[in-house]
């Protein structure tokens, strides 16, 4: 078992709320402007089309002038072409100035590797994540993806240092299976959990918490975007205090 006794978690060791800002570009900015510096908000993911509606560059500025919220990029998914184009892919993300990205490498070890070391090389964060939240996916539930392919990721994931990852919150089951992989290698502690799949997609941030382990942070799109019962920073701070209750 490797361990890693300097760890420092990408979004930060406080529990919080990232949003997913899985909005149309033109309602980003104002969409920002509402949840501000709210409360609990320890992040933002950045999809493709707010990256590429606006570019990225610009979508980062905008968190940066709104909040003191990390910025995360999720190509949806990047981690699949050839190694050689983790140059490019960094380069892209270095010009941006985000903070890390997400990659969810399922075209094998020689594309993880490279794009992984390219990311840390370039002192950006890594969060890497192998099982989705939609149903289907897995092999066991009549996707296409085998437990084996799946194990493998994470586990070439640790090999090469990364400490973040993406695990399904509306299955917690695979939740606390990743969560005790990953703990078996890194130690109690010693990683991060960031999750999407709650509110439209069913998942409870009370069941994920209670088996995420000691860091972890769910991920919030529409819930926060899309309420009706709720301002977006209404929203954040609302998810932030059930994270917080749920501990």
């Amino acid at each position: 078992m490797a361990t890693e006794s300097t760890f420092e978690p990408f979004f930060g060791t406080e529990k919080g709320v990232v949003w997913a800002a899985d909005v149309e570009p033109d309602e980003f900015a104002e969409t920002m402007v509402k949840i501000g510096d709210a409360k609990g908000l320890v992040g933002v993911k950045i999809g493709f089309e707010v990256g590429l509606g606006l570019s990225l560059e610009d979508a980062t500025s905008i968190v940066r002038n709104t909040s003191d919220a990390k910025v995360l990029y999720d190509h949806q998914k990047a981690g699949n072409d050839i190694p050689d184009t983790s140059i490019n892919f960094v380069r892209a993300m270095k010009k941006a100035k985000v903070d890390g990205a997400i990659l969810f490498p399922f075209t094998g070890p020689e594309t993880q590797t490279a794009w992984t070391k390219a990311l840390q090389s370039e002192g950006l964060g890594v969060f890497t994540g192998a099982e989705m939240t939609h149903p289907k996916f897995n092999r066991p539930d009549g996707g296409s993806l085998s437990e084996s392919a799946l194990n493998n990721i994470v586990d070439l994931a640790l090999d090469l240092g990364v400490g973040d990852f993406i695990v399904p919150g509306n299955k917690a089951a695979s939740v606390e299976k990743w969560r005790k992989r990953i703990e078996q290698y890194r130690g109690v502690g010693n990683f991060a959990l960031a999750a999407p799949g709650f509110v439209d997609q069913g998942g409870s941030i009370t069941e994920a918490g209670a088996v995420a382990g000691e860091i972890w942070h769910p991920i919030i799109g529409r819930g926060i975007h899309a309420n009706k019962d709720m301002t977006p920073r209404q929203a954040v701070e609302f998810y932030a205090a059930q994270l917080q209750e749920a501990a």
